[in-house]
Parts: structure tokens; C-alpha cells; sequence
């Protein structure tokens, strides 16, 4: 899984974060994405 876009991730920090998922089959995107994203500890 690739994540495009995501050059500064630290602007996530202490802000609210919604992830948005077209699709959920394998949850794999989710597995991914939401510990690159709680890295930088938003709320």
C-alpha cells in the first residue's frame, strides 16, 4: 500500500483526523494508514 500525498503528516498533530474508506474488503488500508497517522498524535 502506497500513501500519496502525505509529505508533512506532522500537520496532523493535535487535530482531528477523518479517515474515509470508498471501499472496505481486506481492512488492509486500515492496518496501514491509522499507524503512519498515530505516529503524529492527533486528537
Amino acid at each position: 500500500i502506497k500513501v500519496i500525498g502525505g509529505d508533512d503528516l506532522s500537520t496532523l498533530t493535535e487535530k482531528n483526523v477523518l479517515i474515509v474508506e470508498d471501499l472496505i474488503d481486506t481492512g488492509k488500508t486500515m492496518q496501514t494508514l491509522l499507524p503512519l497517522v498515530a505516529q503524529y498524535n492527533p486528537k
